[in-house]
């Protein structure tokens, strides 16, 4: 406090004022750093100003500095002329610390992720492709809320790795992220020489774990509403989501359409057990070698209700077999999946649903000896299918009553969003089908007719006319199956025997084998084109005269010859 003044009574008008201050500053605080003087030294220049301009007779512009010092500072909700104005123009913003890793612990965590995948390329990231995905929303999630410090070194692991489209009911990642815990399950240790702190690892929850961080609360305030994280569990560091799993669950719903329950469902007893499901998948014979899977559960349930009306908990059992726009259920569980086996296998169950094939074809596909090469159908569409559960031993997962409100209150408004798109899309259904009643020839062998309608379509339609109705139906073929929309007229159905067939995998390794015995003669090729390259070059340097060898390019400097 009287440094200032101190500063002024020594100043020496012979001296430039900022040194002799300085100087002063620096006798005064030896042990201070140059900020600290930096700071002194403004301050001692804003009081030699104010006393200038005191004894100059302005005291009014003083006044002036000291209101719009006054006046609030100006803020993002005021916008336009109106706004107020800052009287600090220039002032630089203090740079956002780093956050300190070294601080803080980790443990292994597994999470439950549900999401809506309409709008996602798929759930695992690609660098080939511009749209989202569903990891890179929660990798950036995770680092925005510093969870994690980065990808590389977090020990990710994922369970499932659904499609574009697919969406995931339960799909679980695992993960070491922060915690506030110094002692619990999953624990890093901070020196990665040691072991992991050994602590029972029991499948109910322990107490100190409902002090831990909320983990879905925080990763849900960043991510989509489309993208919920509903529990978490603490697991040991051995475990991992993808290696862990003993059994995944997968739903897909279908269209009742008439389809022969009775044949899909023994064509599903020929898929439990262990198989070699290669006709069953799109084959990749650069990672898999071996096609052999076990499906623990087929079965095919038929749903209460073809489009809830509100919202519901427990679904009422009923009697719907003669509704054609109600919903059928199948369910597949299994260990391990092959790629695109889930949708291949429900594309083979709609053709026996609608008697197109035989159940004994399922079953003469899992001869690899009669059927050695797959052959050509389209796999099911991916709106329908549902990750549905992840299930794991000695695992128990935490959730919170706030973070399934959100959650519910999110899906619950994406269903109501479709709900409106559905209810538009029966009151078209309704009146072109009333227009239709009223185009129906006179004539009783109950064909259509070409004429336009007779009567307006404002006016109403006796009540008799709803017997048309069901003759309208039945003559008039809906085009489409499931949920491909087909052009024009359906395509006749062409049996899987009379089909082509694609290359076997022995054939497709030969392929890749011929393809690297080309790439290796190609190579030879290359390096005797260099050797000869590399002879004109010294007969060039002895003769001057070099005549290059055709179609070869050599790096000379930085020109091409």
């Amino acid at each position: 406090a009287g440094l200032v003044p101190r500063a002024l009574a020594l100043m020496d008008p012979n001296l430039p004022k900022k040194e002799l201050a300085r100087l002063v500053l620096r006798a005064e605080f030896r042990d201070r750093t140059e900020e600290d003087i930096e700071r002194a030294l403004q301050a001692v220049n804003r009081k030699r100003k104010r006393e200038v301009m005191r004894e100059a007779g302005e005291e009014e512009k003083l006044d002036e500095i000291r209101d719009e010092k006054s006046k609030p500072r100006s803020s993002t909700l005021f916008k336009g002329e109106n706004a107020p104005k800052s009287s600090k123009k220039g002032r630089k913003r203090k740079g956002r610390k780093g956050f300190d890793w070294s601080k803080h612990r980790l443990r292994n965590v597994f999470l439950k992720v549900a999401y809506l995948g309409e709008k996602y390329h798929g759930f695992v990231t690609q660098d080939d492709v511009d749209g989202p995905t569903i990891e890179d929303e929660l990798m950036r999630a995770l680092q925005l809320t510093c969870l994690i410090e980065s990808r590389r070194n977090c020990g990710y692991s994922r369970c499932g790795r659904t499609d574009k489209g697919v969406n995931a009911l339960g799909n679980v990642v695992s993960l070491h992220i922060r915690t506030k815990l110094s002692k619990c399950i999953g624990i890093i240790p901070k020196d990665h020489d040691m072991k992991e702190e050994e602590m029972e690892v029991r499948p109910e929850i322990l107490d100190s774990d409902l002090e831990e961080l909320d983990y879905p609360s925080i990763l849900n305030k960043v991510l989509p509403a489309d993208i919920r994280i509903l529990g978490w569990a603490p697991a040991p560091i051995s475990m991992s989501a993808r290696f862990s799993c003993h059994a995944r669950v997968y739903k897909y719903y279908i269209y009742r359409d008439n389809m022969n329950i009775e044949a899909m469902r023994k064509a599903c007893s020929y898929l439990r057990g262990l198989h070699d499901f290669r006709n069953f998948c799109k084959i990749d014979h650069i990672n898999v070698s071996r096609f052999e899977r076990s499906i623990d559960i087929v079965n095919i349930s038929e749903c209460s209700t073809s489009l809830p009306t509100k919202l519901q908990i427990e679904e009422t059992k009923e009697d719907r077999s003669d509704d054609a726009d109600a919903f059928c259920e199948v369910t597949i569980s299994g260990n391990a999946f092959l790629w695109h086996q889930v949708r291949m296998t429900i594309a083979l169950l709609l053709m026996v649903g609608q008697n197109k094939e035989e159940p004994e074809m399922l079953k003469d596909l899992l001869d690899i000896k009669r059927w050695p090469r797959k052959p050509q159908y389209k796999m099911a569409s991916d709106i329908p299918l549902v990750l549905y559960d992840c299930l794991y031993r000695n695992i128990s997962f935490i959730f919170n009553r706030t973070t399934q409100i959100q959650a519910l209150s999110d899906f619950h408004w994406a269903w109501r969003a479709h709900a409106i798109k559905a209810k538009m899309c029966s009151v078209f259904t309704s009146h072109t089908l009333r227009n239709l009643i009223r185009c129906n020839g006179s004539g009783g062998s109950g064909s259509i007719s070409t004429d336009t309608c007779v009567k307006a379509s404002t006016e109403e339609i006796p009540a008799g006319s709803t017997k048309e109705m069901s003759k309208v139906l039945k003559i008039v073929s809906l085009r489409g199956e499931q949920m491909e929309r087909s052009k024009g007229r359906p395509n006749k159905h062409v049996p899987l025997v009379e089909r082509g067939r694609d290359k076997s995998y022995k054939e497709k390794l030969e392929m890749l084998h011929g393809k690297k015995l080309l790439r290796q003669q190609s190579q030879a090729e290359q390096s005797l084109r260099f050797r000869e390259f590399n002879k004109n070059r010294e007969l060039e340097r002895n003769s001057k005269k070099f005549i290059p060898p055709k179609n070869v390019y050599v790096n000379v400097g930085r020109r091409r010859r």
